[in-house]
C-alpha cells in the first residue's frame, strides 16, 4: 500500500510591515481630528498630543517616523519642543515638519535652523502636506 503524503500546510504570508507612524503635536482639536483623518486614509498610524509636554513624552515612547508640530501650544511651545527633540539622542533623528498658522519669515527661519525638515503654513492643502511628508520620509510620491 503506497504511503500517503502529508497534507500541505498553506504557506503563511509574511507579516505586513508596520505602518509608518506620525505624531501630531497640535492643540486645536478640530485640526487634530482633520490630520488624523488625512493620515489614516493615507495608510499611516497616527498619534495626537494636545500640548508640548505630552508630545515630547509620546515621541520618546512611540518613536514616530515623523512629527507634525504646531508652534503655538500650551505648556511648551513648538520651538521648545523642536529644540528638545533635536537635543535628545533618543529623538534627534525623528524628522519634524512644522505646521503653523504663522507665516512670519522669522518663525520659518528659526524653525528650519532649529532642525525642522519643512515648514507648512495653515491653511494648507492636504495633498500638498502629504507630498511633503512623503518627501521627508523618502517615500514614493502619492499618485492622487
Amino acid at each position: 500500500m503506497p504511503k500517503k503524503k502529508p497534507a500541505r500546510r498553506p504557506k503563511k504570508a509574511p507579516p505586513a510591515p508596520p505602518l509608518p507612524r506620525v505624531l501630531s503635536i497640535e492643540d486645536d482639536a478640530a485640526m487634530g481630528q482633520f490630520l488624523r483623518a488625512v493620515f489614516t486614509v493615507q495608510g499611516f498610524a497616527f498619534d495626537l498630543a494636545t500640548d508640548g509636554r505630552l508630545g515630547l513624552s509620546l515621541a520618546k515612547q512611540r518613536r514616530p517616523d515623523l512629527v507634525i508640530l504646531d508652534l503655538l501650544m500650551p505648556y511648551k511651545d513648538g520651538f521648545e519642543v523642536l529644540r528638545e527633540l533635536k537635543d535628545d539622542p533618543e529623538t534627534h533623528s525623528i524628522p519634524v515638519i512644522v505646521l503653523s498658522s504663522s507665516s512670519r519669515e522669522e518663525d520659518m527661519v528659526k524653525a528650519l535652523n532649529a532642525g525642522a525638515e519643512d515648514f507648512v503654513t495653515k491653511p494648507f492643502r492636504a495633498r500638498e502636506l502629504m507630498a511633503r511628508v512623503r518627501r521627508v520620509l523618502g517615500k514614493a510620491p502619492d499618485a492622487q
